[in-house]
C-alpha cells in the first residue's frame, strides 16, 4: 500500500551507515572510496578476503595447466596478473 508517495521498498530499506570492502585499504588518499564515504557520510571497513601468493615455477608446471587450451583468463587482482605473466 502506498501512502503519501512512499513506496513499500522505501519503508523496508535501511540507510547505509557502514560498508565492508573486501580488498586492502588504499595506500593514498586519492581513492574514490574516500570521496564517496565523505559525500554520503558513511564509514568504510577494508578487509581483504582473498590473498594471492606466488608459487614456484616448478609447482606451476606440476599442475600441468595448458594455457593454450583456454580462450580467456579471469584475474582476481593486479598481483594475480603479475604472477601469471612471470610464469609465462
Amino acid at each position: 500500500m502506498v501512502k503519501n508517495g512512499e513506496t513499500q521498498l522505501a519503508k523496508t530499506t535501511k540507510s547505509v551507515k557502514k560498508v565492508l570492502i573486501t580488498q586492502p585499504k588504499p595506500e593514498g588518499d586519492k581513492s574514490p572510496y574516500f570521496d564517496l564515504a565523505k559525500k554520503h557520510g558513511i564509514a568504510l571497513d577494508f578487509h581483504p578476503f582473498i590473498v594471492v601468493e606466488a608459487i614456484s615455477s616448478k609447482d606451476f608446471r606440476k599442475q600441468k595447466i595448458d594455457i593454450a587450451q583456454y580462450t580467456a583468463v579471469i584475474f582476481t587482482s593486479r598481483n594475480a596478473i603479475d604472477h601469471f605473466f612471470s610464469y609465462l
